[in-house]
């Protein structure tokens, strides 16, 4: 019987009772896996985007830059699943929760429809706004366009997955990851081995590997989440069916996501202007700027992981009406964060022409990239804490704080500080010493509003 309940507390437990670090823990290592699994997918995808060429990489730079911007409302949804979903968990309002959860599907199907139609419509029009040149825009637009029509399909299963977590799963949420993220994987390998069908395919075919590889894990979510295979609030996926959402539901959830969208677009809008003002400085500015962000993304997705758990602790301890422990477990899961990007950030800090040269081995592209990295890394311990209790603040229910914060910090600051600076005897380094005081604000701000415990009242 004991080993009984160990397997089935290794699958899925109950976050309002476990205790914390083991409950951190215990949710934070399956995707810590997902995520090296990812890290490993983005720096292959990078290195076989590479070997067609400096171009490819820049294209694919300005294409993501894009795709971002449009995948807010997505991410939004996501994050508001678990707040909401996590919540009701915590109450174990099943017949409510049934609710939410259809009105959630519902509502990013709808969105990632949307989302398709507008993004390929105007892709060569928003490649063509953020600067790029003409040979670029050529190769980053049947991108863009396969992405976002994929997206149909693909975008989906990031709230899906969110809505499994929220309640405890553990085991079917990461084994779909897993398994689209290494499809998308060896979907690569026939572009690696330079195929000539495949390599004249280009991006397309990097951009159909993603669509395929996660719509799949879309479809295969769908099928766990309404044939009774999963344990959704004890049991509720077994009555969970196909039916009309209620009212009730979806205007909670655009009332949480509305602010939470305008956030991320806001941050998107901005790196967006990011990516214009990098783009003035030539090709070799994008391509080493892309392979930064690239390796600043990896070291942030452990982050990422830990960040969604604190959500979802934060969410089904305050709904359980747990509020010291809500709060203790988003600061165990900041400082975890800072130790691992500040680790990261320093390996990179100390080898940056190394890391920099994997990729793209021009020295001009290596110059920039080496100064981009030096200086930004300064700020990633306080990005890292900022990432954690962003999402506590959501897990909450507070969605103004995190906006307020990067309205000020970006629009008000970052923005400001990178044009000016970028017209001053440094040049590009000022756009990298903008970044980094965005990166200090951010995590200097969260934590003391935070400590402030307004957001218990929310």
């Amino acid at each position: 019987m004991r080993k009984l309940a160990t397997k089935e507390a290794l699958m899925r437990m109950d976050l309002t009772s476990e205790g914390l670090f083991r409950a951190l823990m215990v949710n934070t290592v399956p995707m810590w896996i997902g995520s090296s699994l990812y890290i490993f997918l983005l720096l292959w995808e990078l290195y076989v985007v590479g070997r067609l060429g400096t171009e490819y990489i820049a294209a694919t730079a300005i294409a993501e830059a894009s795709i971002m911007f449009f995948w807010t409302a997505i991410a939004a949804i996501s994050n508001i699943s678990i707040a909401i979903v996590g919540n009701l968990s915590g109450k174990k309002d099943l017949d409510q929760l049934k609710e939410v959860v259809l009105g959630l599907i519902y509502f990013c199907f709808g969105a990632s429809l949307f989302l398709a139609f507008v993004g390929s419509f105007f892709a060569e029009d928003i490649l063509s706004a953020l600067g790029a040149k003409d040979t670029i825009i050529r190769i980053a637009t049947p991108y863009l366009k396969t992405v976002m029509i994929g997206g149909i399909v693909a975008f989906p299963l990031y709230a899906i997955i969110s809505i499994l977590r929220a309640v405890g799963e553990i085991v079917i949420p990461a084994t779909i990851v897993y398994g689209s993220i290494i499809l998308n994987g060896c979907l690569l390998f026939p572009l690696f081995m330079d195929f000539s069908f495949f390599v004249n395919l280009g991006l397309i075919w990097v951009a159909l590997a993603y669509t395929i590889s996660h719509g799949a894990g879309t479809f295969v979510a769908l099928f766990f989440l309404f044939s009774g295979r999963s344990s959704i609030g004890g049991g509720i996926s077994k009555s969970l069916r196909w039916s009309l959402p209620q009212i009730r539901a979806i205007k909670e959830m655009a009332s949480l996501a509305g602010f939470n969208t305008a956030e991320m677009l806001l941050a998107n809008i901005v790196s967006l202007i990011i990516v214009r003002f990098v783009s003035e400085w030539g090709t070799y500015a994008l391509a080493a700027y892309e392979i930064g962000q690239r390796l600043f993304m990896a070291s942030m997705l452990w982050g990422f992981d830990i960040a969604t758990v604190s959500n979802i602790l934060v969410a089904n301890n305050l709904g359980a009406g747990h509020l010291g422990r809500a709060e203790k477990s988003a600061w165990i899961s900041c400082l975890m964060n800072v130790l691992i990007m500040g680790g990261a950030g320093l390996i990179i800090w100390l080898y940056p022409e190394s890391m920099v040269s994997i990729f793209d081995k021009k020295r001009e592209v290596i110059e920039i990239g080496k100064d981009y990295l030096r200086i930004t890394i300064l700020g990633w311990p306080f990005v890292a804490a900022w990432t954690i209790l962003r999402r506590s603040f959501i897990g909450a229910k507070d969605v103004l704080t995190p906006f307020l914060i990067s309205l000020l910090t970006m629009f008000g600051i970052e923005l400001p500080l990178a044009f000016f600076l970028a017209k001053t005897p440094i040049g590009i380094r000022g756009i990298w010493w903008a970044i980094f005081v965005t990166y200090l604000l951010q995590g200097l701000t969260s934590s003391f509003l935070f400590k402030t415990g307004r957001w218990k009242r929310t």
